[in-house]
């Protein structure tokens, strides 16, 4: 296995993020760094550690209200046979684990990762958004439709970047990510269940299209392959999905996502979050702030 990174970006390696919408491999984990995140990740999926948890193959939408209902599948994600059978296609998320265990905080206040971020913003200031972990099990785990992360964030500009951390080794075999090469430079697009595709939210954003598949874009299509311990950064705006995973072999990966320093938060006048406007003490209109939302350090 290679050697951490330390050391910044190069001005190529930012260019081609900018021109492609994603970066990897970037190892950023020591083999130490990933058994630790596993058997913390391990402890909140059996329930040992309190964690706030989601089913992300769910609906996100109540269709007869039409409405968001983001944050009201709190699920148990106890990895029971009998569960699995009666969820066959499950991916189960945990949301913002950093403000639960201090072994994940290590990992998303990582300076190093945190000046990457910063970098590929090309901001002052680093602030976490959030985090999250995202967990297919072996045979049962699901596929998540082509969506772009900006759709579904409570913010006034695609200021964002998403490192997904392997904390195995992903490849196609086990539902690794695949990314729209370029697909970022054609704007936003709507929200889409990841279960099934369908896109939602066509009147609160009117005149914003939908995500199609890549092929009918003329899109090249590139599957992300990591080690343990690698991470990809990718832009907010980039179009990706993975698909089931049909190995013997989990995949779990944790994710940190950054935002730019200033950038307007617009809460619920957006999208619905997993903490009201209230709890997160940051009103919509102003620049991203508050507890929740903590500024890093970076190393450069």
């Amino acid at each position: 296995m290679s050697e951490i990174r330390t050391d910044p970006l190069t001005s190529e390696e930012i260019a081609a993020y900018h021109e492609r919408g994603y970066l990897f491999p970037v190892r950023v984990l020591d083999d130490e760094q990933v058994a630790r995140a596993r058997e913390a990740l391990e402890e909140h999926l059996e329930g040992r550690r309190d964690s706030k948890a989601y089913e992300l193959t769910d609906p996100i939408v109540d269709h007869d209200q039409g409405e968001a209902t983001v944050g009201s599948g709190t699920v148990s994600v106890v990895a029971e046979t009998t569960e699995a059978q009666k969820k066959p296609h499950s991916v189960p998320f945990l949301f913002n684990l950093w403000e639960r265990d201090d072994r994940f905080w290590e990992i998303v206040a990582n300076p190093v990762i945190a000046g990457m971020a910063r970098q590929l913003l090309g901001s002052e200031e680093i602030v976490l958004m959030e985090d999250g972990a995202v967990i297919k099990k072996p045979i049962v785990g699901g596929k998540l439709a082509w969506h772009q992360d900006y759709a579904y964030w409570p913010l006034a500009t695609p200021d964002a970047v998403t490192c997904w951390i392997a904390l195995d080794d992903v490849g196609a075999e086990n539902g690794g990510m695949q990314v729209a090469v370029g697909s970022h430079k054609l704007g936003e697009r709507l929200p889409v269940e990841f279960g099934d595709g369908s896109s939602f939210m066509h009147g609160e954003r009117p005149g914003v299209g939908e995500v199609r598949p890549p092929e009918e874009e003329g899109l090249e299509v590139v599957g992300y392959e990591l080690k343990a311990g690698e991470c990809g950064f990718h832009h907010a705006l980039i179009w990706h999905a993975s698909g089931p995973n049909t190995s013997q072999n989990p995949r779990r990966g944790f994710i940190p996502r950054y935002v730019a320093g200033g950038t307007v938060w617009l809460g619920a006048d957006r999208f619905p979050y997993n903490y009201t406007d209230d709890e997160l003490e940051c009103a919509p209109g102003e620049p991203i702030h508050g507890p929740h939302f903590p500024r890093i350090e970076t190393a450069f």
